[in-house]
């Protein structure tokens, strides 16, 4: 039996990745290669990606509501119903007017209320559409009195601008309000120049818009400096004026964030954004109305940005309390709030993952979900980014309970939203393209579906290699996870080499990034090595191998020791792979060890999630079941792989295209084991020829993937007949013996397992038949 094929790399379902990802590049989640479990994406995500970071709310603080936009300057003369002469807006709530035949000397006499105000008061009553026609107007009446009189209009020109870029930015109208913003940005630069008193604050107002638009056209680097500048602006004014200053330093604050995220400098990241918390949160205990919302956006981006930097408790923490601030607000104006309420949501759920209560995180994305897709069936222009997105993450959390079809109908809809967006505007939503297309990838393997896998994976690594070539701080963690990723397609469909070549490249990546911050990218790292374990394993260079999941496994250890919910699913996999590569060295007590271990981890988390990690299970149980063969515990064996069989054909009748490979696996260590005693020969005979029959569908599909498979399990089924053989000539001869009857028929018998036994042609096509 030394010369048996045996399946030591049993094909691991992912405990997925997709980063939950809001926004931005998109996490490796977990997947599997075609012999060893592989994770295709640790964290945002599937989104990990910086997750929520485009779709976080506050990036547009509108000036209607701030003391520095200029807006509020001069009171109103008029009663609050509006002044005279305006025709209320038809359907419109008292004190709503409409701008439709107002006279010229009202608007001289007071062109801001006249004109501004009822765009802000429709826009917060989430009339956005009727707000925005509303500044249009005023835009249009002061480019006329500034043609007359520049010096007493060009204010109002540029505040009326800004307004008009914040009303733009929420219906989806993204390049005329980065146009209306640098107009008013110019202007008021201009003004600043000759009267800073007076016009420095609000210069810092539009600077703080213009990073906004800049962030969502993807001028990444003129978005920072703009950041920057308005910071800098406030921080003096708050020096002189901290009560009238601080409500506008902590939304520079929290848009700086931003931009220092979008370029990857997480660790300004995280001090701006705690320190726009830390603010608001004074400002809401004494005026809780007023600042409530703004504090929700700040804690909203702190949950976001304490993830990326592996602080995932506080991140939790975080992220309930905005989801319950918002949660208040929008029951009591849905129209305002309720597009906030979804932000959150989704980046609540990617922090629900991450602490591995799976449950809560599918319930809040899909919450998420629907408001998004009532919205965007509204205003498509506004919210498809944001519904895309959510979807997205959805397509991730259906993969983590097991809903494979549910998840792959959700990112295949996020992909089409996402790639017509980005037929419009690359710059903005090529970034999110690559995303979703990583993501489907991992839902295509998922349902067997290779070549589609592939293609979508190869079509999301040339997209992030490009944007990190004009951007490697902001765009390498990406490319890392679509290599991570392509190498797993690549192996998946038999071309070693290149998986290979792909995952040293994400590793290196990787490797970098986490030696300037470890707990942002150390998780990521043992993910690369896991899977470089794996390809240097299928290449034969085994002591790389080992060394390469040693690494991957002492990094999750430390890991889940600390945070064992959300790590303890990555360590079980990397011993589950530690095992196999101690097996391949004939290391094979420590193999049993790590296999004993990775089951109980598994078990313990298919009990509460049988969904969620059954697949693994199966797989740890699968090996274990080869190492107690090994190691002569052939009872365990038998146990353990008789466990791992019915899971697996569970699954194998649930989503055939899923989990018949993992089924084919089961089977033919069922084989394995059972040909090592002669009273099971029959019982391996049977397993192997359904393990055979199962990769013949499978290579017929994908002949790069199974066929060397295929032949291998060829191989253990002529050992078997050859066992079979053996053991029938012997019971022959007892026959004879106990007769003493005619030997004539031995030769014959003889004849048969020799035939069997051809290695040269039964590893390239059927054996015979067994004996008769």
């Amino acid at each position: 039996l030394n010369s048996l094929h045996w399946p030591r790399h049993a094909p691991a379902r992912p405990h997925v990745r997709r980063h939950a990802h809001p926004a931005g590049p998109g996490p490796d989640r977990p997947g599997a290669s075609s012999h060893r479990p592989r994770q295709r994406r640790p964290h945002h995500p599937r989104h990990r990606g910086p997750a929520g970071r485009q779709h976080r709310p506050g990036h547009r603080p509108t000036c209607p509501r701030s003391p520095a936009s200029g807006i509020l300057r001069t009171p109103s003369p008029f009663p609050r119903r509006g002044p005279p002469g305006l025709a209320p807006h038809p359907g419109s709530d008292c004190g709503v007017p409409a701008v439709d035949g107002v006279r010229s000397r009202c608007l001289r006499a007071c062109p801001r209320d006249v004109v501004e105000q009822p765009g802000g008061r429709l826009r917060g009553v989430g009339r956005r559409a009727e707000g925005l026609i509303a500044i249009e107007e005023a835009v249009a009446v002061y480019r006329r009195l500034v043609a007359d009189s520049p010096d007493a209009y060009e204010p109002d020109l540029a505040t009326s601008l800004n307004n008009l870029s914040v009303r733009y930015g929420e219906v989806g109208r993204r390049g005329e309000g980065l146009a209306a913003i640098e107009e008013s940005t110019a202007i008021r630069r201009r003004l600043a120049a000759d009267s800073p008193d007076a016009y420095e604050t609000d210069l810092a107002t539009s600077l703080n818009n213009l990073s906004i638009r800049y962030g969502e056209a993807g001028r990444r680097a003129e978005g920072l400096a703009a950041g920057e500048e308005a910071v800098a602006v406030y921080r003096r004014l708050v020096a002189d004026s901290p009560d009238a200053y601080e409500p506008d330093l902590a939304t520079s604050l929290n848009n700086l964030s931003i931009r220092y995220g979008e370029v990857g400098r997480r660790a300004e990241e995280l001090a701006a954004v705690e320190e726009s918390t830390a603010i608001r949160r004074r400002l809401a205990v004494d005026n809780p109305d007023a600042y409530e919302p703004a504090l929700a956006t700040s804690l909203n981006n702190l949950s976001v940005a304490y993830g990326e930097a592996g602080r995932r408790a506080e991140g939790l923490a975080a992220g309930e309390e905005a989801v319950a601030v918002y949660r208040r607000l929008a029951a009591e104006s849905s129209d305002a709030y309720e597009p906030d309420l979804a932000t959150s949501l989704n980046n609540l759920s990617i922090r629900y993952k991450e602490a591995g209560r799976r449950g809560e995180g599918l319930a809040a994305i899909e919450e998420s979900t629907a408001i998004r897709r009532r919205l965007a069936a509204d205003s498509p222009k506004a919210y498809e980014p944001d519904l895309a997105t959510s979807l997205s993450n959805l397509s991730i959390r259906y993969g983590e309970v097991g809903r494979r079809g549910e998840g792959l109908a959700a990112v295949e809809e996020s992909t089409a939203i996402r790639r017509r967006l980005a037929a419009d505007d690359p710059d903005a939503y090529e970034p999110a393209l690559a995303t979703s297309l990583n993501n489907l990838a991992v839902d295509y393997g998922e349902v067997g579906r290779r070549d589609e896998a592939l293609a979508a994976n190869e079509e999301s690594t040339a997209i992030r290699r490009r944007l990190a070539a004009q951007d490697p701080d902001a765009y390498e963690p990406a490319l890392a996870t679509s290599l991570n990723n392509l190498a797993v397609d690549y192996g998946e469909v038999g071309r070693r080499d290149e998986a290979l070549a792909a995952n040293e490249e994400s590793t290196a990546i990787r490797r970098r990034l986490a030696a300037q911050d470890p707990d942002a990218y150390e998780p990521a790292l043992a993910t690369s090595l896991n899977n470089l374990a794996v390809d240097y394993g299928e290449v034969g260079r085994r002591d790389e191998a080992l060394a390469a999941n040693e690494e991957s496994t002492a990094i999750r250890r430390r890991l889940a020791a600390q945070d064992p919910d959300a790590y303890e699913p990555a360590l079980a996999t990397s011993l589950n792979n530690l095992a196999v590569d101690y097996g391949e060295v004939g290391r094979r007590d420590e193999a049993l060890a790590a296999n004993e271990e990775s089951t109980a981890i598994r078990r313990r988390l298919a009990a509460q999630d049988p969904d969620a990690y059954e697949p693994a299970l199966a797989t740890s149980l699968n090996n274990l079941a080869v190492d107690y063969g090994e190691v002569g515990r052939r009872d365990e064996a038998l146990a353990a792989n008789e466990e791992s069989t019915a899971i697996r054909r569970r699954l194998a009748e649930a989503n055939p295209e899923a989990y018949e490979a993992d089924l084919a696996t089961s089977l033919w260590t069922t084989a394995w084991i059972s040909v090592r005693g002669p009273e099971n020969l029959s019982r391996a005979l049977e397993a192997v020829t359904e393990a055979i029959g199962l990769l013949t569908k499978l290579a017929e599909r994908t002949p790069d993937a199974y066929r060397d498979r295929l032949r291998a399990a060829k191989g253990t089924r002529a050992n078997v007949l050859k066992a079979m053989g053996r053991a029938q000539q012997a019971a022959y001869r007892d026959l004879l013996q106990a007769a003493k009857g005619t030997q004539a028929d031995v030769p014959q018998a003889r004849r048969r397992p020799q035939e069997a036994a051809d290695p040269p042609r039964l590893l390239d096509g059927e054996a015979p038949g067994p004996p008769s």
